[in-house]
């Protein structure tokens, strides 16, 4: 028996990646836990991690906090399946995800049967289309399949075959539109990676006036100092974005006690910092509405999380410009446009220029990447770049819950 070893009892590390439907519109996260940054499960007696891991995690942060209302996919070793660990969740949130190292036993199948027959639904990761899983197929509800394991012949062969048998089926490692596109011609009906913040590659479109006007915006937000008459001005040309500003203003992702009554009110409240990330933040979501939810949710967690990464480092970092880095990370695939011909639309410092482009040694691109990093559960990414800046495993742990919170109250006040 291994010697055991104890939980870290300060940090619960979880990250998350989106699943989404053919529409793009997120149905579910994908969750994955650590206990600290070695990329392992602890050693604990009887094989009991990621038992231990589950429980402790759900406990500790709840699904709530994490996914909202969507589906949470959480992976499920042999040991815990056989143990019945998903009870512990709600059936009509979590997917149980049977990991590909089960052993896919009679008594397995049996367990898992009956965790379908009280109502979970199950899914089969990294499904290979070989006859071992033949007795798990009749039990769950969607297998994944990782794209990147087969070229495009041997996946379009296989999975025409096995969509006759009419399971859903959610393609991993989507990475490109490219891929999007022709995984959905093929039948899949979920997917998962990191295509949705590609820029698309489209024929340059004329902008619309609101367009301009929140282009125009964007600049004087950019502008240090900013002229808050000129922005008042830009803000007061179009009704929506004023009740808009003001209505955000006064919801719970702001918590501005007592309420603001006008844009001058709101931008005397708010201050030169924070009136150049409350517009940046309004502004982004407007010139990206069409664009898949995720997108904006991706965008203002990593704002959030960079921001208040920044003030923990001591003012080595402006936690302004650690929230626009964030913001602005995905701001080729909103605009649909190259990096370099956004900046010579908005007038950005060279210091956000230099994190935006992942240029060595600017510190706020270190933030990004540790963001990014922590995002796809790329724990020892995040550690070299977590010792790097100086930033301890607990800081950032809650840091990253706090901005999934603070995202989805962000996303909640525009809906309403």
């Amino acid at each position: 028996m291994t010697d055991a070893v104890e939980l870290n009892p300060e940090s619960s590390f979880v990250a998350r990646q989106p699943i989404v439907g053919i529409d793009l519109d997120t149905m579910g996260y994908e969750l994955l836990f650590r206990d600290g940054w070695e990329n392992i499960y602890p050693n604990l007696p009887s094989d009991h991690a990621t038992s231990r891991l589950i429980v402790e995690t759900q406990l500790d942060l709840g699904l709530e906090k994490l996914v909202g209302t969507k589906n949470a996919f959480i992976n499920f070793s042999e040991n815990a399946l056989m143990e019945k660990l998903p009870l512990l969740f709600d059936k009509e949130q979590v997917v149980v995800e049977i990991l590909e190292t089960v052993n896919p036993s009679a008594e397995l199948v049996e367990s898992c049967r009956q965790l379908r027959d009280i109502g979970y639904k199950l899914a089969l990761d990294d499904f290979d289309f070989s006859a071992q899983w033949d007795g798990l197929q009749g039990v769950v509800d969607l297998v994944k399949v990782d794209i990147s394991d087969f070229n495009q012949d041997e996946l379009e062969q296989k999975v025409s075959g096995f969509k006759r048998i009419h399971k859903h089926l959610l393609a991993e490692r989507v990475e490109t539109h490219d891929q999007f596109d022709f995984c959905k011609e093929m039948g899949f009906d979920y997917f998962q990676g990191f295509f949705f913040s590609e820029p698309e590659v489209i024929e340059n479109k004329k902008l619309t006036s609101n367009r301009v006007l929140i282009l125009e915006l964007l600049k004087q937000a950019g502008t240090s100092p900013i002229d808050f008459e000129k922005l008042s001005e830009i803000i007061s040309r179009d009704v929506g974005l004023s009740y808009r500003l003001l209505k955000m203003i006064n919801s719970p992702a702001f918590g501005v006690a007592g309420g603001i009554t006008s844009l001058q009110h709101a931008i005397t409240f708010l201050g030169e910092e924070e009136v150049r990330k409350f517009v940046s933040l309004v502004a982004f979501a407007s010139i990206g509405a069409e664009k898949p939810p995720e997108l904006l949710a991706l965008a203002t967690v990593r704002a959030r999380f960079c921001e208040m990464l920044a003030k923990g480092m001591s003012g080595r970092v402006e936690a302004g410009s650690a929230f626009l880095c964030g913001l602005f990370s995905v701001i080729d695939a909103v605009m649909n446009d190259s990096l370099e011909q956004i900046f010579l639309q908005l007038p950005l410092d060279r210091e956000l220029k230099d994190a935006l482009r992942g240029a060595p040694g600017n510190k706020i691109g270190e933030l990004l990447q540790l963001a990014i990093a922590y995002e796809r559960g790329n724990w020892s990414k995040a550690n070299e770049l977590a010792q790097g800046l100086k930033l301890e495993e607990f800081i950032i742990s809650k840091s990253y819950r706090e901005a999934i919170c603070w995202s989805r109250s962000f996303q909640t006040a525009l809906k309403e």
